[in-house]
């Protein structure tokens, strides 16, 4: 995991504001390029790839799946379609990038 990623999605995990390269939290949402990829609504995460389907979105959003203790997920891609994975023993879905609540 890329050092800015790290950094970044902890920030906004905790809640906490950070600008580190492209990325930017403000503690509710977290930006991408200036593009909002995810948020909290009160207790609830919710993620989108904004419309870009590129591998710096993915990083950041697994970056989130990856370093959240309660809500684990994985995003990848196979034949240009991206799915998203809630556990390793659930079956992967495929995912259009809208906005998703990660429970």
């Amino acid at each position: 995991m890329r050092k800015v990623t790290r950094n970044t999605i902890s920030a906004f995990l905790n809640r906490n504001q950070i600008t580190e390269g492209n990325t930017y939290s403000d503690g509710d949402s977290l930006r991408l390029f200036n593009n909002t990829i995810a948020k909290w609504k009160g207790d609830s995460l919710f993620i989108t790839n904004a419309g870009y389907e590129t591998i710096t979105t993915k990083e950041r959003l697994n970056g989130i799946g990856r370093l959240n203790n309660i809500r684990r997920f994985s995003i990848f891609q196979k034949d240009y379609q991206w799915f998203i994975q809630f556990d390793h023993s659930d079956k992967p879905v495929a995912w259009n990038g809208e906005w998703i609540e990660i429970k």
